[in-house]
């Protein structure tokens, strides 16, 4: 620990770290990759050290506290604190060596193990029987809750009794198992056997409890925070007026959409939503989670059933009910106060289903309810269409010869935390929403109480009147139905003038983009205009209780802004900011992405790789953060931009030297070539997909979405002000707009090939450029000069071709048109009545659908290469992944045996037996050694056993065999793979050494302890797979 003088990110640096200076902090990432060290978990703030210079103020990281692993498993609970720098330039830095725990009472929670106990339903049907059953009536609700309440004593001393001590007893289970073993293989017949199966039984129940336990105790949310906070007072918001909202809102609930928020609630629905909620989520204050009702619903059904249906039928919840555990989750690195924590609700279950059921139903009519400026929480909307209007709009902002215009981003102050209740309750109104369902609404809003989770433990008790539960499922719609209100302000208030219009938007009334509260308003940059906005503003925040913090809001200008708008900026208090900047998590450029512009995504990665680093993580273990982690911050990007080739390639070369060394930093030459490695499974590859496939397979769907979202305020723009009248595929790939759009355009010769239309009506596919007739675009066959000779339009539909039924062709002399034109004799005329043509996406040969498909669009873009049988050998659901890597390693011949490292000038015989000239064939199995091994943990699985590795492999890539026998040879060849090429290693590295028949001890062991944990129906259950592989000898 100290001052190390060095970051390891960019984030580290208050203003950011130049490109050119990053020398310094590569090699320390290599030190630290190198020494396997990772950042102790630390409270406080990021930055150490300040250069102390008001004119000129720079933050960095400089002090850490940097540990390995050994230590991370001695004091797992140490953590460091940095502490005001007094005299120092350094913030004064401690270490904890364990976290400080209270002795107080748990809240009950329900562990999910508990419904596996046979005694589990006896000990609730008993319990609950003895209570009143329940009615329809007010106070259905509070009796289920009671209910519950009563069933907590009965269900701990079922947890007491049945489950004390599980990691005990699962301990217990496995030297039990171990010692069957034993005896079945010193006394080999049916009653030892059946002892091993019976003890296996035994402990796969008790380490499936212990793994449900474990599991369960991460998702509580044990929230270590010694924080006290008091809420700053807010103004109170103007009643709305309920005749103003509805001049404002023009949507007007229809009526089978009125009847269809308020119709009675059956039980199946109830059910529904219920066995739909994921697993393994926290619980709410009474310790329910969703997995005790599923488990019980044979028992609770009916009264759970009559109380949800009691809320709709009398609309009265009790706050015990409608009770909230308060998470804190930091936002941020080092978080101290409230400001740096997320409020995250955890929900009783009956609530979240009362919730559900109405969000599911107010979710219906969002599309039509919602501007199309508002992409979040509204189905058919995404966040890249935002990303991707915004570049347009803000292309060439660095140019000081255009016209003036501005984009201000703001920020609103906890925006979920302080939306007034009755604003939205009055704008359900003022938009003809049944008053019953706005009562619903009502009441889950008003009757909401909360605690605090603080190490585990529950404090206060307290109402609320404002705000919106992040956790609710209705919070997100309420809220974009708020902020929709801001949205109709703003375009009022540009259709009157007192807004003026950012250039090329008044077409489209565009004024400003929203994703959830993420806003950015885009003006002429005229100092009326933002006059306009802040009025706007300050009557949205008395209306809804919604304020924008000026501070933390930015403005951005282009081209000749005058001097009394930028007095205005000041006068506001707004920052001035320049592009490029982050929105919604990516970058706003107003050019060509260049490497400055990716370098965060670089460093997040980086540093992700880094901190893993540390770890002692096998192959597979990286393989696998590679393929999620690495690859879901990747596609984000990748989902709007087409990255640079030189990004992917950056990123992929981290991720090969972070496969094969640990380090992204590293140089180690790789065992197998990373275009190798990005082969599908069935190909020989890892799976991993190449980025540069995948950057190509985002836009082509960008394109389908451009040219099947009519609804999309991304298209209506780039369609007036980029097509301008023309059509998509006869534009220009030198057009006027951004460089993402011009990328697209230049993809538009793959997309058609991918492209075809379905013609019903006609009047949706154009004549010459819709792939219509399966012959691709007309107007390459037909020549520019076609669209005269046969007297067609050239942006002409289909339907225009038809004339009362028939099609109204000219004839032509030449070949090719008169063979296009038989061509379309052979097709039905279109069909008035047929309703909207369909614009289909090859998913495969032959195989059209409409709608995109990632995954076979993929397939069909990527460099295609033949089956390997062999991969059946390494891939399979019983595999145990590490033992896979090296498998598939050996079957690729990339183990650095003797043959293969001879050429860097290293030679050495065979550590087993002494062969002069080691390989791959001889190590597995032709080496005595390791056929002897081979030969004894097969036995009668496998009738004499080849030690030719080609003959091994075909012989158990044959199907004469049953499943049972498939699975354990399978897995039996991985695992001699993997041991004896550790024992091989360990021979190499160290003295250390095991005979053949310890080492065949070990793999037997290591298999029957993989049996229990099978799953699989295709292998047979584990009593079976564990009977077969003991009886095999």
């Amino acid at each position: 620990m100290g001052d190390f003088n060095e970051t390891l990110s960019s984030s580290e640096h208050s203003t950011g770290l130049n490109p050119r200076h990053q020398g310094g902090m590569r090699e320390f990432q290599h030190t630290v990759s190198t020494c396997n060290l990772t950042d102790l978990t630390s409270l406080g703030n990021t930055f150490t050290w300040t250069n102390s210079q008001p004119a000129n103020p720079i933050a960095k990281k400089l002090d850490r506290v940097l540990v390995n692993d050994v230590w991370l498993t001695q004091f797992s609970q140490s953590y460091a604190q940095f502490e005001p720098c007094g005299v120092s330039d350094h913030t004064r830095c401690k270490v904890f060596l364990e976290a400080q725990t209270l002795g107080k009472k748990r809240p009950f929670k329900f562990f999910n193990f508990l419904v596996d106990h046979p005694d589990f339903a006896t000990v609730v049907a008993e319990t609950w029987n003895e209570t009143e059953p329940l009615y329809h009536s007010r106070s259905a609700l509070y009796l289920f809750h009671r209910k519950l309440k009563l069933l907590k004593p009965a269900l701990r001393l079922l947890n007491k009794t049945k489950f004390g001590d599980i990691p005990f007893r699962s301990k217990e289970a496995l030297q039990n198992l171990c010692d069957k073993q034993e005896q079945a293989l010193a006394n080999p017949d049916t009653t030892t056997f059946e002892a091993v199966a019976e003890a296996t039984t035994s402990w796969n129940y008790w380490a499936g409890i212990e793994e449900q336990f474990l599991r369960q105790k991460s998702r509580c949310g044990d929230i270590l925070c010694a924080i006290y906070w008091s809420c700053p007072d807010q103004t109170t918001p103007d009643t709305a007026d309920i005749p103003s909202l509805s001049e404002l809102l023009e949507f007007r609930c229809p009526e089978n959409i009125a009847e269809l928020l308020v119709r009675p609630i059956s039980e199946a629905e109830i059910k529904n939503f219920l066995f739909a909620m994921p697993s393994n989520k926290a619980p709410g204050p009474d310790g329910y989670p969703a997995e005790f009702y599923r488990s019980a619903w044979p028992i609770i059904s009916t009264n759970f059933t009559i109380a949800v249906q009691s809320f709709f039928m009398y609309g009265f919840l009790p706050k015990g009910v409608n009770a909230t555990i308060l998470a804190l989750i930091p936002k941020v690195q080092g978080a101290e106060t409230l400001k740096d924590f997320r409020p995250i609700s955890c929900c009783n279950i009956l609530y979240k289903v009362v919730s559900k059921i109405l969000a599911n139903r107010l979710k219906v009519f969002l599309p039509e309810l919602i501007e199309t400026n508002q992409c979040a929480f509204v189905k058919g909307r995404l966040l890249l269409e935002n990303v991707l209007l915004a570049t347009e709009l803000v292309k060439n902002y660095h140019k000081d010869s255009i016209t003036a215009r501005s984009v201000l981003k703001l920020d609103i102050s906890k925006a979920f935390d302080s939306v007034n209740w009755s604003f939205i309750l009055d704008t359900l109104r003022a938009m003809n929403i049944p008053e019953q369902f706005v009562h619903w609404i009502h009441v889950c809003l008003s009757t909401a109480a909360f605690s605090v989770s603080i190490n585990g433990e529950l404090e206060g008790f307290f109402p609320s009147t404002r705000g919106l539960r992040q956790g609710c499922a209705l919070s997100p719609y309420l809220f974009v139905i708020a902020i929709n209100v801001l949205s109709h302000l703003l375009n009022r208030a540009a259709s009157s003038g007192t807004i003026g219009y950012h250039p090329t938007c008044s077409e489209v009334n565009l004024m400003h983009l929203s994703f959830a509260d993420d806003i950015m308003i885009f003006t002429n940059g005229d100092t009326e205009s933002l006059r306009g906005i802040f009025s706007v503003l300050d009557q949205f925040k008395r209306l809804s209780g919604l304020n924008i913090n000026p501070a933390k809001s930015s403005i951005y200008m282009a081209g000749r802004i005058s001097q009394e708008f930028r007095d205005e900026v000041t006068s506001l208090g707004i920052p001035v900011d320049s592009l490029p900047v982050r929105y919604v998590g990516l970058p706003l450029t107003t050019k060509s992405m260049t490497c400055t512009d990716y370098e965060p995504l670089i460093d997040k990665i980086r540093t992700r790789l880094l901190s893993w680093s540390s770890l002692s993580l096998s192959y597979a273990g990286r393989l696998q953060l590679i393929n999620t982690v690495i690859v879901s911050i990747t596609n984000f990007w990748c989902s709007v931009f087409r990255l640079p080739k030189r990004c992917l390639e950056t990123i992929e070369s981290m991720c090969s030297a972070f496969l094969w060394s640990g380090s992204p930093n590293s140089t180690t030459r790789a065992k197998e070539a990373w275009e190798d490695v990005c082969k599908p499974k069935n190909e020989g590859g890892l799976g991993i997909r190449c980025m540069a496939d995948s950057s190509r397979v985002f836009a082509l769907s960008l394109i389908w979405r451009y040219l099947t979202n009519s609804g999309s305020l991304w298209v209506a723009w780039t369609r007036r002000n980029l097509l301008r009248n023309r059509c998509f595929w006869d534009v220009s790939d030198k057009s006027s707009g951004s460089w993402i759009w011009r990328k697209l355009l230049k993809l538009r010769q793959q997309a058609a090939t991918f492209l075809r239309s379905e013609i019903h009506n006609g009047k949706d596919t154009l004549f010459w450029f819709d792939n219509w007739l399966d012959m691709g675009k007309l107007i390459d066959i037909a020549g520019a000069s076609g669209t005269q000779v046969m007297g067609i339009q050239r942006y002409a539909t289909v339907s225009s071709a038809d004339l009362s039924g028939r099609w109204n062709l000219r004839r032509c002399r030449s070949n090719h048109l008169r063979a296009m034109i038989t061509r379309i004799n052979s097709v039905p005329p279109p069909v008035e009545e047929a309703g909207c043509d369909c614009l289909l996406w090859r998913h495969g040969e032959n195989d059209y659908k409409g709608w995109f498909s990632s995954k076979n669009t993929w397939n069909q873009v990527r460099k295609q290469g033949s089956i390997v049988e062999w991969s059946k050998l390494i891939w399979f659901s019983q595999a145990v992944p590490r033992y896979s890597f090296i498998a598939w390693l050996a079957l690729r011949n990339r183990l650095s045996t003797s043959d293969r490292t001879q050429v860097w000038g290293e030679h050495q015989s065979c550590r087993l037996c002494g062969e002069p000239n080691e390989s791959r064939d001889h190590l597995f199995f032709a080496c005595p050694y390791s056929y002897t091994i081979w030969t004894e943990l097969t036995g009668s699985l496998l009738s004499r056993p080849s030690p030719d590795w080609s003959i091994t492999v075909t012989t158990l890539l044959s199907p004469r065999r049953s499943t049972i026998d498939s699975c354990l040879l399978r897995l039996s060849f991985q695992a001699v793979i993997h041991s004896i090429w550790r024992e091989r290693n360990s021979r190499k590295h160290t003295d250390a050494h095991r005979t053949a028949q310890q080492l065949t001890k070990f793999i037997d062991k290591t298999i029957r302890n993989r049996i229990p944990s099978l799953r699989s129906r295709n292998a047979g259950n584990c009593s079976s797979l564990m009977i077969r592989w003991m009886g095999r000898n």
